[in-house]
């Protein structure tokens, strides 16, 4: 009987263990979504500069991720927890990611560098090499993006892409 409960124990902690491993890749984030971690869409960001002769039109920068909609869905409703790896645990964790609400249009989702379209989300560190990001607030339907912030070891922009349903 004692094997029993020792075994049941075992499998029970099982899924737990595989949580902790998250993504297989330094830079690959997943969603935490009812105890599967499902991959998330990953891009290069498309950029492209204005630059405004006068005062009024300024500068931007605008980014682009081919088409209109995510194949990864989130239930609204649903904690939004994502799991990424790094490289390195010797860096803040709050400066490795953003996330934005992107806007969707017909063969694309944009990010016009608005600032009311910035999600405050917190980062923490999770395990070996792995991090947790919360937004702060629960998500509002629509199409978001976790980027990396660019550095010497990757100085691309990656982007991690899901919608909110």
């Amino acid at each position: 009987m004692n094997h029993f409960f020792a075994v049941s124990a075992l499998i029970l902690a099982v899924p737990t263990v595989a949580l902790a491993q998250g993504p297989a890749y330094i830079g690959s984030v997943s969603a935490l979504v009812s105890g599967r971690q499902i991959p998330l869409e990953s891009q290069e960001a498309q950029m492209k500069g204005h630059f405004g002769l006068s005062s009024m039109l300024g500068r931007f920068l605008e980014v682009k991720y081919n088409g209109s909609r995510s194949p990864v869905r989130i239930r609204g409703g649903d904690h939004v927890v994502l799991i990424a790896r790094i490289a390195s645990e010797d860096v803040d964790p709050d400066t490795l990611f953003s996330m934005r609400k992107l806007d969707a249009k017909k063969d694309a989702r944009i990010d016009l560098g608005k600032s009311s379209m910035r999600i405050s989300i917190s980062v923490q560190p999770y395990g070996r090499n792995l991090v947790k990001i919360v937004p702060s607030a629960p998500l509002a339907p629509g199409e978001y993006v976790v980027a990396s912030t660019p550095s010497f070891q990757s100085p691309t922009t990656r982007a991690h892409l899901f919608g909110v349903d």
